[in-house]
């Protein structure tokens, strides 16, 4: 009975003020999650989602420093990104957020970012952009419990290389082909490739080799594809043209 005195003493929930939605319409990756209370970033005395629930009003306590639930931590099930924080709390008796420590730590338990004793507004913050973090560690290091009621992280977008595309260059040719259909079939090409084709259209005139020519399409690769070839069969071919240039380097 003790203990269960002393565990609702510590998850103490505060509904004094009106519900507020500065959370709630949270894309961070804390939100709904269970976070964990204990005498460090390891151990788990319970764990609770109400700092995690988009309510600035609900919250819990977290224990003294040198309590068995001064620390507050989540871990991900993999690395995440984070770019910003965004965290509400302050010290039970003053209504002032003094005291504590926050953290992110990496796969391999490193520290990658601190800050302490920040004013706890609720205000969305930037930080550098994390891309290994598997842990966020909240300490109180004060003498007193913190009240602590909606703490979440965010990711950033990793900003990607834009893609030169392929700039042809040196001798190539436009290598035209005419099915008997009448469809044209029309490849910019360098020339090297192009001798392929010849020496097989040849070869295959004389009854040689296969009777299907593969054609790297090139830039003319569309879609999520990391090669496109066009195979043209050699009973289709009625004539081809070649066009030789040289591109500009």
């Amino acid at each position: 009975m003790r203990r269960l005195k002393l565990l609702l003493v510590l998850v103490l929930m505060f509904a004094a003020l009106p519900m507020r939605e500065a959370f709630a319409n949270s894309d961070g990756l804390l939100r709904g999650k269970l976070m964990n209370l204990g005498a460090d970033k390891s151990s788990i005395s319970l764990s609770l989602d109400n700092f995690t629930d988009g309510r600035e009003d609900y919250g819990a306590s977290v224990g003294a420093s040198g309590s068995s639930t001064d620390t507050l931590w989540y871990e991900f099930s993999t690395p995440a990104e984070i770019s910003s924080y965004q965290f509400l709390a302050y010290q039970v008796s003053i209504k002032k957020n003094v005291g504590y420590r926050l953290e992110l730590f990496d796969s391999s338990g490193i520290l990658l970012w601190s800050t302490e004793n920040v004013i706890a507004t609720g205000v969305k913050t930037d930080i550098a952009r994390f891309t290994d973090v598997k842990k966020l560690v909240y300490t109180n290091t004060s003498a007193e419990p913190n009240s602590v009621f909606e703490i979440e992280v965010f990711g950033g977008s990793t900003p990607t290389t834009p893609t030169t595309p392929e700039q042809p260059t040196g001798d190539r040719a436009i290598l035209v082909i005419t099915l008997v259909t009448g469809t044209e079939k029309e490849y910019d090409l360098p020339m090297n490739e192009v001798n392929s084709f010849l020496t097989w259209f040849d070869a295959r005139d004389a009854g040689r080799g296969p009777g299907m020519y593969a054609i790297d399409k090139h830039s003319n690769n569309k879609g999520p594809f990391k090669k496109r070839k066009d195979y043209v069969v050699f009973d289709k071919i009625l004539t081809y043209e070649v066009s030789e240039y040289t591109a500009a380097e």
